[in-house]
Order: structure tokens, then sequence, then C-alpha cells
């Protein structure tokens, strides 16, 4: 367990803010009709809000947003409190700011008092861009999340598997300060947790997850000089915290 800590401490602090990062996990583990849920907080490079509301007995939605510390400020990252020096991004960019927003529709079921799994299918648009907006990444985003987890009054605990299948827009200058624009689909594989501690209402939050993602690209030229799969392309790791609110 200390070793799992130790390797989530290291992959989201000293993983940049990149052209691609994944949301925070969204895992509500609802149990009846009209319950909602709403988590507010900040990860090692996002401010993260995100929700739920179960619209009957079985079927709920949910959604949230991330948006990058460097929108509003010169920090992109944790990771930049830690270390400096280093481009991070190919043509001298400099580090991403980013945005993105997801929705879903889902299934839940309470296999036991206190047990439920999740099963929930969405969608995400997301945009990336360094400061000077020499490189700008849109991208669409569908994905597959199945949560299972325990909750009881005053502690919750959950799980997540989510499979995503995004479609990546990707602007940026040659070595001529020629614009280029390449498209290509990655495929990626995020595991996360969340831990709830607090009152029947309101709770503190916590979670880890990694991420692993692969842009799908050919072995020409232009795919080598934008590294996608080298490092510079995804964020690996990120630890959220914040507060929790059920109503």
């Amino acid at each position: 367990m200390i070793a799992l800590i130790a390797i989530l401490l290291v992959a989201s602090f000293y993983s940049c803010s990149s052209v691609y990062i994944p949301q925070t996990p969204n895992i509500p583990l609802h149990k009846e009709k009209g319950e909602s849920t709403l988590n507010a907080g900040l990860n090692t490079n996002s401010f993260i809000l995100n929700g739920s509301y179960a619209l009957t007995g079985k079927y709920a939605i949910l959604g949230g947003i991330n948006i990058s510390y460097g929108n509003v400020s010169d920090l992109n990252d944790f990771g930049d409190l830690l270390h400096s020096g280093g481009e991070l991004s190919v043509f001298d960019g400099g580090m991403f700011k980013h945005y993105n927003l997801d929705i879903g529709f889902g299934r839940f079921i309470n296999f036991s008092e206190h047990g439920s799994f999740e099963l929930y299918a969405g969608g995400e648009y997301g945009q990336a861009s360094t400061s000077n907006k020499s490189i700008i990444n849109n991208y669409g985003n569908i994905y597959l999340q199945s949560n299972i987890g325990f909750r009881k009054p005053h502690f919750e605990l959950g799980g997540m598997v989510k499979i995503n299948g995004a479609y990546m827009n990707y602007r940026y200058p040659d070595f001529y300060d020629m614009i280029q624009e390449e498209r290509f689909p990655v495929f990626s594989v995020q595991w996360g947790g969340i831990l709830r501690v607090g009152g029947e209402n309101v709770k503190f939050w916590f979670s880890p997850s990694l991420n692993f993602s692969h842009a799908l690209v050919s072995e020409g030229y232009e795919a080598m000089e934008l590294d996608l799969n080298n490092g510079h392309f995804y964020t690996v790791g990120n630890l959220s915290l914040g507060m929790s609110f059920r109503f």
C-alpha cells in the first residue's frame, strides 16, 4: 500500500500539464432515486467540479469539468513547485493549459446493503494549448466506465476502470513555423479510486488515479516529431482532494 502511494505521488507530481489530461474519477455510488452528489476540489494540475443525479432507482447521469491552473496563473502543475527547466513539449512550446467537460448516463445496482456497482457510458470534449497558442489540441472522447464500492453514512470507498476512445485534432508549427495539423485516434485506460470520510451529507474527498494512453499514429516523420508516445503526450497520474456533498 505504501509503495502504491509512493508511485502515485511520483507520477502525479512529475506528470506535466500535457496534451491529454483525463477527468478526475467520478464514483457516486448511488442507492436510490433522487440522490445527487457534488464534488469540488483540486488535483495536481486542475480545478475540479463533478457530480451526479439518480433519475430513477436504477439509472443516473453524471458530469464534470476540469480547468487547469494554467488558465488563470503561471502555475501549470504542482510539479512546477518541485523542479524547473526542461521543455515538456516539442518545438519549445512550453506547458499546456487545458479544460475538459464530460457527461455520462448509466445504471447502478445495489448488490448488498452497503455495496454498489455502476456502469456508465458517456462523452467528453476538451482542449489543450500552450500559453502562446503555438500548439493547440482539440479532442472528443467516448468512454465506458465501471464503478464498484461500499458506502456507509460516514465512510465511502470506491474504485473505477474507464476505457476511453478519443480523436485528436492537433495543430503545431513545424521547423519553418508553418502550421501543421494531425488528426489521429487515441486509446486509453484509466484506473482510479475514491475515499470519502465525514458527515452523512458533507465529507472530505480524496481520489488517486493512473492513466495509460496510446496514440494510434503511423511511424512517419511527422509522427516522430509529435513525440506522442514518449512521455510528452498524456498525464500519467493525478491525486485529487476536496469536499464532497450528497443531497
